[in-house]
């Protein structure tokens, strides 16, 4: 009997590449064309591309950041403005309320006369509303520009000149609150001390109907806290 003579087949890895001589094809991204390539020409670096686009970015994203500053700026600001006129707007009804609340009721013709006790009484009562440091002076103007009743007892009768804005106030119950240099005539004793102060306007109606304005200072740090 004749044997046939035994074949070897040799088993190993599939080639990783295409039979010599062949071109090599790269699979580029799904939605692309495949990159041929010839033998040892190395693959595309994409390095170069990203590098050409930084130019092209750089306007963008500088006109961005810059658009960002000038929004968050503008926030602060307004933020700053809103909460000043929030604080001034509590200074005014503090005004509205005291003039309303301690003072409107007490404005009676002996007060008027400048009798003692009326006086004495109406001082009391300010001075314990201004013992918590939130006022630290109070005037009552009459319509001609005489200061009525002071907690500084040397400038009642004395007669300074108002803005045309408070004298409007005269037989209304609004108010107007501003920040300060008092550089009033009759705020020298304040600005030495003070130097800036909330300074309130609140029309009112005394208790013998006559129009009268009431005026306080408050403190400005709180203001400036707020902003």
């Amino acid at each position: 009997m004749t044997v046939s003579p035994t074949t070897r087949v040799s088993v190993g890895p599939a080639p990783l590449g295409p039979p010599s001589g062949q071109p090599h094809r790269l699979k580029a991204p799904s939605s692309r064309q495949p990159i041929t390539l010839l033998p040892g020409e190395p693959a595309p670096d994409a390095a170069p591309r990203r590098r050409a686009l930084y130019p092209a970015l750089r306007p963008f994203v500088l006109s961005s950041l810059i658009a960002f500053i000038a929004v968050a700026a503008a926030t602060v600001v307004w933020g700053g403005r809103l909460a000043t006129s929030e604080a001034l707007g509590q200074a005014e009804a503090t005004g509205r309320g005291v003039a309303e609340g301690i003072v409107a009721p007490l404005v009676t013709s002996e007060l008027r006369a400048g009798e003692p006790a009326a006086l004495a009484h109406l001082d009391a009562l300010m001075r314990n509303r201004m013992s918590d440091g939130s006022i630290f002076r109070v005037k009552i103007w009459t319509a001609d520009q005489r200061i009525l009743y002071s907690d500084r007892t040397d400038l009642i009768g004395r007669h300074y000149p108002l803005e045309h804005a408070d004298l409007d106030l005269l037989g209304t119950t609004n108010a107007s609150a501003a920040i300060s240099d008092l550089q009033h005539s009759e705020n020298v004793d304040e600005r030495g001390t003070h130097g800036q102060a909330v300074e309130v306007y609140a029309g009112f109606i005394g208790a013998d109907g006559s129009p009268l304005i009431f005026e306080a200072y408050l403190p400005a740090g709180p203001v400036y806290q707020n902003a």
